[in-house]
This record gives C-alpha cells, sequence and structure tokens, in this order.
C-alpha cells in the first residue's frame, strides 16, 4: 500500500497543498512549524477518519476558514480514493471511492497506516485507557465482529452507569431495569476478551525481537494482558459487585477496565524505566503492531515517521531505521528538521528517496 496523490485545502496551518509522491522512502523536510507533522496527520485521518494528534475535529481547520478537505488517491493492485470534508458545524462527510461512508466497519483498515512518534510515551505512562485504545484501533481495523461487540459493550455500559445515577438522584431502586443492560455486557465480554487476549499474544512475537534490536540485544522485555474477565465471569462480577456499583454509581469491574502491563526484567517499565527505554518500548510495539497488520491484511501498511530524530538518540534513531528498511515497507513517510541527517540515515538503502522540502 502507498499514497500516490494527497491534496489538502484549509487543514490545519495548510491553506492548499497538491502533490505526487512515489513508492519507497518520502522525507518531509523543513523548519518547526511549517506544517510537517500536519501532512503525516492528513494521512491517518484519511485512514482513521479522526486525528492523530487532535480530539476534536473543529481544531483541524484552517483559521478564519469555513472547514477543510482532504483527498487522496492510495495504491494497493488498484486505486483507492478517499476524501473527507468538515464544515463548521456540520457532520464530517467520508467518501470511498466516491461512495459517502454510512458505517465505520465499511471503512476502518482500507488504508492500514501505522504512525512512530517517541512523542508516544502516554501509552506507556498515561492511563489505561490510552492502552486499551491501542488495542481496540488495531482489531476494529481487521475485525468487523470486534468493533459491532465493543460498540455493543460500550453502549450498554454508558446506559447501564446512567441509570445507576439514577437510582442514586432519585433515591429508588430497581435493579430489573439494569439486567437488559446486564445481559449486553455479559453477550460481548468474552468476545472482546477473547480478541485481545489473542492480540497481545500475536503482538508480543513480533515485539521481543524488535526490541531486542533496539535496545542491542541486553534487555529483556514483555508485555502483559490485565484483565478482570482472568478472576471472573463478567455474569459473576456483575453479580457480586450489584451494591458496590449503586453506592458508586458507575460499573466497576469489566473489560473496560483492561490494562497491559510493560516490563523490562520483570520491572514496571512505567515506575522504572529510563527515558529511552521508555522511547523505545513505543516504537517497537509499533513496528510490532506495523507487522501484525501486514501478516492480518495481506499487505505492507503506509508507515509514518513524525520527528524521531528529535526525540531519541543518534544510536537508536539508526538502529530503528535500519530495522525499518528490513521490513521492506512499501512506503515510508518521514519528517525531520534537518535534511541532511536524514539523508545521511537512509543514504545507503536502495529504492527510491524523494524528498519534499517545505
Amino acid at each position: 500500500m502507498w499514497l500516490h496523490k494527497l491534496r489538502l485545502s484549509n487543514f490545519k496551518n495548510h491553506k492548499k497543498v497538491e502533490v505526487e509522491l512515489p513508492q519507497g522512502w518520502v522525507c518531509i523536510t523543513g523548519d518547526n512549524g511549517v506544517g510537517k507533522s500536519n501532512i503525516l496527520d492528513a494521512v491517518w485521518y484519511l485512514a482513521n477518519s479522526r486525528s492523530y494528534f487532535n480530539n476534536l475535529d473543529q481544531q483541524l481547520i484552517l483559521h478564519d476558514s469555513p472547514g477543510f478537505s482532504i483527498k487522496a488517491e492510495f495504491v494497493n493492485d488498484v486505486p483507492i480514493e478517499i476524501a473527507c470534508r468538515l464544515e463548521s458545524g456540520k457532520r464530517k462527510q467520508v467518501l470511498l471511492n466516491d461512495v459517502p461512508v454510512r458505517k465505520l466497519s465499511q471503512y476502518l483498515g482500507t488504508i492500514p497506516v501505522v504512525m512512530i512518534t517517541p512523542f508516544d510515551i502516554g501509552l506507556i505512562l498515561d492511563g489505561s485507557e490510552e492502552r486499551r485504545r491501542f488495542i481496540d484501533t488495531a482489531l476494529c481495523k481487521v475485525y468487523p465482529e470486534y468493533l459491532q461487540a465493543l460498540d455493543n459493550y460500550k453502549r450498554a455500559l454508558e446506559s447501564r452507569n446512567k441509570q445507576l445515577k439514577a437510582f442514586a438522584k432519585s433515591g429508588k431502586r430497581d435493579v430489573e431495569l439494569l439486567e437488559s443492560y446486564d445481559m449486553v455486557l455479559i453477550k460481548n465480554t468474552p468476545i472482546i476478551y477473547d480478541y485481545r487476549s489473542k492480540f497481545v499474544a500475536e503482538l508480543i512475537q513480533y515485539f521481543r525481537p524488535v526490541y531486542a534490536k533496539l535496545s542491542g540485544d541486553i534487555e529483556k522485555a514483555e508485555m502483559v494482558y490485565v484483565s478482570q474477565i482472568k478472576e471472573r465471569t463478567m455474569a459473576e462480577w456483575l453479580a457480586m459487585q450489584l451494591e458496590k456499583d449503586l453506592i458508586l454509581e458507575r460499573t466497576t469491574k469489566g473489560v473496560h477496565q483492561d490494562d497491559l502491563d510493560f516490563l523490562i526484567h520483570g520491572f514496571y517499565v512505567k515506575k522504572y524505566g529510563s527515558q529511552g527505554q521508555t522511547k523505545s518500548f513505543v516504537i517497537a510495539m509499533q513496528i510490532a503492531l506495523y507487522e501484525w497488520l501486514r501478516e492480518k491484511k495481506g499487505v505492507a501498511p503506509i508507515l509514518l515517521l513524525d520527528d524521531i530524530y528529535e526525540k531519541i538518540d543518534a544510536g537508536r534513531a539508526a538502529s530503528l531505521m535500519q530495522i525499518i528498511h528490513d521490513l521492506k515497507p512499501q512506503q515510508v513517510i518521514v519528517t525531520d528538521s534537518h535534511k541532511e541527517r536524514v539523508q545521511k540515515n537512509i543514504a545507503h538503502f536502495e529504492g527510491e528517496h524523494f524528498f519534499w522540502d517545505m
């Protein structure tokens, strides 16, 4: 998979961009603040219908503009055209080969893309929600049935929590009202748990050798899937926790609290890892995700590298570029503020090297 043509209008700080890109290494260079990362974000948005860096779509509109549009032609065996448009105050439109997309399941995973940025240490250091999002985003791109089960679970969970709050506000309890939500949670929990468990088991097989290369093969790194469903079924938890849920006004147990533990030599990276170890862990996870997606989708994802030289040391950066080269990706799009630096690191790699100076 590779990005052939890209057109932006009023997206972030870009008034208008039209560019054709080749396969191989695409290097976007220029001073900080010119919008290099915003190009990567546009590619990510087309693949995922959301920004990598911003939570709100409205924040993506160029100041004093009525809206933005992004359009691109990707190439696999045949061209795939995706367009996203947003007018201020309106719902966004997504078109796949000129056909409006009505459901995310019709679209998500069509363009496999992996982003690597050392700024993503929140995956390690932040709360469990970030790590669940990492797992869920990957699985939803490959398994529509997982996306459906996750959506069912989240809707039932939200409704159950609202009902628990309503009980507390009114002072009345009607446990039977919770049963319909409980049944949805109970039905979808095993689906979510099984897919997540299998994903982590598969991902770690790719992760270990990548981290070993980044660390000079001197550190043993592991990741562990943490879930309350390993201890009891969802039905058992709901029954055991009912009184506590009523008091706390929320559903206290379930796969919505799943997490990942990251360890080096048995010690938690979140507590004891150095900055270098933390960044290497994040990068290794994304490379592992790249290989997992390639296996599941049967096509090499587009790989986006955002300012990796700014936050990791030269040795780790050189190791990373060699690892990526060995993956033989169809297209890598990398940003850097120093053209000479990226030129030096990829000069000995075969294939086309395209430089886009902004």
